[in-house]
C-alpha cells in the first residue's frame, strides 16, 4: 500500500549543541547499502540503466511527451547491458508504460512519470538488497503472486524457462529516480545496482510487469492455454533511500533534523546509510547546515 507523507510547516528553531557521551545508535535496523560510484546527468538528459538483465530480454518502455504527445519505445534488448541515453528540453516530462512479451502476446501498463525539470545533477550508483527497502520483495528479490488457473508463483523479473507443464512466466522490474530509469534483475542475493538522484526529498519508485502463458486442464478434462497478465505495481516506493531521511525510516520529517542534532551532540551514532541520507546538501559531511536545510525543505514542501 502506498502511503502519502504529509508535512506541516515548521517554525525556525535555534539549534543548541552540547557535547555529551554517546549513548545509543539511531533506532533503525541496518539495511544493505553500498556506494559504488557517482555520475552526472546534464539538464535535459534521461538515461536507462540495466543490471543483471539478459541480452534477450523482452522488456520495453514506452514514452509519451507531455507537451508534444510524441511517442517512442525503448527496446531494451538492444542495449546489451549498456546505458541508453536521450537528450530533451530541460523542462520535458514523459508518461511511461512498461511491458514485456511472451511469445506473440505483449502486455504493458502505466508506470511512474519522468519529469526532467530539476533532474540534473549528481546520481549515485548504489548496491542494495531490495527486501530491506520494500516488503513487496522476498529475501531473494523475487515477488510471489497468485496466477489464475495455476496458483502461487515466485516471479524473478525475467523470462523463465518453461516448467514441466509448459507454462512460461515473464516479469520485469523498473526503478525510477529523477531522470534515471533502472531496468534490473535481482541477483542470487536479492540485490541490485541502481542509479539514484542525490537531491533532497527525491523519491525512488518502482514498477513491475507480469505476463504468463498457462496450460491447465479444465474440469471437463480438456487442456487449455491461457494468457494471464496484470497484477503489477505502477508506483510503489523504495523506503529509506531518500536524501534527508536521516533515520532511514522511509519518511522525511522534522524528526530527521532532530536525529542530525543528536548525532552532532554525540548522543547517538548513525550507520552508513543514515550518514548518507543525513547529508542533505550532499557536500560529503553531516553538519548543522543539513539539519537546517531539512527544516527549510519541510516548510515549503
Amino acid at each position: 500500500m502506498i502511503k502519502k507523507v504529509i508535512t506541516t510547516a515548521l517554525a525556525a528553531v535555534t539549534l543548541t549543541l552540547s557535547a555529551v557521551p554517546c549513548t545509543q545508535a539511531a533506532e533503525q535496523t541496518e539495511k544493505t547499502y553500498t556506494h559504488v560510484a557517482n555520475v552526472t546527468h546534464k539538464p535535459g538528459s534521461m538515461v536507462i540503466y540495466s543490471y543483471n538483465v539478459p541480452y534477450n530480454t523482452k522488456g520495453f518502455i514506452n514514452f509519451t511527451n507531455n507537451k508534444t504527445n510524441e511517442e517512442f519505445t525503448a527496446t531494451l534488448s538492444k542495449s546489451m547491458g549498456n546505458p541508453i541515453g536521450y537528450g530533451f528540453a530541460e523542462d520535458d516530462a514523459f508518461i511511461t508504460k512498461t511491458g514485456t512479451k511472451v511469445k506473440s502476446d505483449t502486455c504493458s501498463s502505466s508506470a511512474p512519470s519522468v519529469n526532467l525539470s530539476g533532474a540534473e545533477g549528481t546520481y549515485e550508483k548504489i548496491r542494495i538488497k531490495l527486501s530491506d527497502f520494500s516488503t513487496y520483495f522476498n529475501a531473494d528479490g523475487s515477488h510471489t503472486m497468485k496466477v489464475s488457473e495455476h496458483g502461487d508463483h515466485k516471479f524473478i523479473f525475467r523470462e523463465e524457462n518453461a516448467d514441466s507443464h509448459g507454462c512460461i512466466f515473464s516479469s520485469e522490474l523498473f526503478i525510477y529516480s529523477g531522470s534515471a530509469i533502472n531496468h534490473v534483475v535481482p541477483d542470487k542475493n536479492g540485490e541490485v545496482e541502481i542509479y539514484v538522484h542525490k537531491k533532497l526529498g527525491d523519491k525512488i519508485m518502482f514498477s513491475t510487469e507480469y505476463n504468463s502463458l498457462i496450460y491447465y486442464t479444465g474440469s471437463n478434462g480438456v487442456k487449455y492455454e491461457a494468457s494471464v497478465t496484470g497484477g503489477g505495481t505502477s508506483g510503489s516506493y523504495l523506503r529509506g533511500l531518500k536524501i534527508g531521511d536521516a533515520d532511514a525510516d522511509g519518511g522525511l520529517y522534522i524528526s530527521d533534523s532532530t536525529v542530525i542534532q543528536k548525532y552532532l551532540s554525540h548522543r547517538i551514532t548513525l550507520n552508513k546509510l543514515q550518514m548518507r541520507n543525513a547529508d542533505a546538501n550532499c557536500d560529503g559531511k553531516v553538519d548543522i547546515e543539513d539539519a537546517t536545510l531539512i527544516q527549510k525543505y519541510l516548510v515549503v514542501s
